[in-house]
Order: structure tokens, then C-alpha cells, then sequence
């Protein structure tokens, strides 16, 4: 109703299209939002209005994938290469239809139900004010959030599964000694953990993710000859 409402009438169709098509992007095995599912004859730049609209409109969540993880993010952002998730984790499960948010509410989040999970983890990232980011590069590197916090680079992976301590992708990406990153996090159904450099995290406590706090210099002068100059 708001698209019809507020959106030129010569996009309408377009936008409607790309959110109807939002679930079933996600629930491919890349995740990665291609125009061809919805009209294999359209070009991405031919919906880009469309996709700027459902952004600016805060239904859309664009996470961009980078040719390189590497500090600035927003240098390295491939605009044509995006994700799409959407602003509400429970707007996503009443399109899916079915009993997906029944299958939730029983603690079953293990079966893939459309990129559920990772949806509800980029919507709370974003409503910290952090960029959405991904990697994924013919060299099989597949890292599913990377976060610039101040001047570092986090890597973020949700795991839904019971083998959650197997990334290969995480691995290689911390083994590369072209790339440098401060904390590396794997959200999963496990218990706090350290291993080497890798933390683990019980899936809810993505809430306490926040952006680092920058180092201040205090400089506290001495007025004390200036106070008793008469």
C-alpha cells in the first residue's frame, strides 16, 4: 500500500516486483539477489531507482559485497554485487507464509527457512548504524559480514548448525597475510568460547555488538598561573 502510495507510478511495478522476489532471493544458496529471477531480460542498473527507493524507504537492507575485505569497506564496495534483506525480520517470515515463524518460535532455526537468521542479524546490525558488507570471491571465500568498526575490519559469521566450529572460508581469510582484521566472531548455538582468534558467541548476543569506543587524548591545562595573576 505505501509503494502505491508513495512511489512514482512507473516504478511501482518494478518496486512490488523486487520486494515479492526478496524471499525467495534469499533462500538460494548464494543469497546474492539476481534480477534475472524476476525478469530475465532486465539489467540490474535497469532497477536501480527501484532498489534506492526500498532503501530510502527503510523496507530494503542492500549489503554489498567488496572486491577486497580491506580498510575503507566503502572504497572496495561492488554496487552491482548486493544482497537484499529487509527491515523486519517478522515482515520476512509472514511473506514466507507457512508455519516458518511456528518452526522459529519451537527453537528450530537449523533448516535454511529463506536466510531467516542471517536476515534478523543484519537487521540488528543495521539498527546500529553499521554498513552491511559481505565477501564472496571465485577463490571460495564466503564470509558473511564484514563490519568496519572505526578503523578495523570485523568478521562476522552466523551459524545455524551444530558444526559450527567448521569455516573454512574464515580460516583462509585470517590466514591471508594481505589482510588484517581486529575481531573475528562466529554466532552460533554454542557457548562463549576463545579459540586462537576466533570467538564464539551464542547466537542472541549479536545485541551486544556494538562499535568500539575511540581513545580520547584528555589534556587537562594548567590556568593555575593565569587564575592567580593580579
Amino acid at each position: 500500500m505505501d509503494i502505491q502510495k508513495y512511489a512514482e507510478r512507473k516504478d511501482r511495478p518494478k518496486i512490488r516486483d523486487i520486494l515479492d522476489s526478496i524471499p525467495g532471493q534469499l533462500n538460494a544458496k548464494n543469497k546474492r539477489f539476481k534480477v534475472a529471477k524476476i525478469d530475465k531480460n532486465m539489467r540490474t542498473y535497469q532497477l536501480e531507482d527501484s532498489f534506492l527507493w526500498l532503501e530510502a524507504a527503510g523496507i530494503g537492507l542492500p549489503c554489498y559485497n567488496v572486491c577486497e575485505p580491506i580498510y575503507p569497506l566503502r572504497l572496495n564496495e561492488e554496487r552491482n554485487l548486493f544482497k537484499l534483506y529487509l527491515c523486519d525480520t517478522g515482515l520476512l517470515c509472514r511473506m514466507m507464509g507457512g508455519l516458518t515463524s511456528m518452526e522459529i518460535l519451537k527453537g528450530n532455526i537449523e533448516i535454511n527457512l529463506g536466510g531467516v537468521l542471517e536476515n534478523a542479524f543484519a537487521q540488528v546490525l543495521k539498527s546500529r548504524n553499521f554498513n552491511l558488507f559481505y565477501f564472496d570471491s571465485k577463490r571460495n571465500y564466503e564470509l558473511d559480514f564484514l563490519i568496519q568498526n572505526k578503523s578495523q575490519i570485523d568478521l562476522l559469521e552466523i551459524k545455524s548448525g551444530k558444526y559450527y566450529t567448521k569455516h573454512a572460508s574464515l580460516d583462509k581469510a585470517l590466514n591471508n597475510p594481505d589482510w588484517q582484521f581486529g575481531e573475528a566472531v562466529v554466532f552460533c548455538k554454542g557457548n562463549v568460547k576463545q579459540e586462537e582468534r576466533i570467538l564464539y558467541l551464542p547466537l542472541y548476543m549479536v545485541m551486544f555488538y556494538e562499535e568500539e569506543k575511540e581513545e580520547q587524548l584528555l589534556w587537562k591545562p594548567d590556568l593555575s598561573a593565569l587564575l592567580n595573576f593580579n
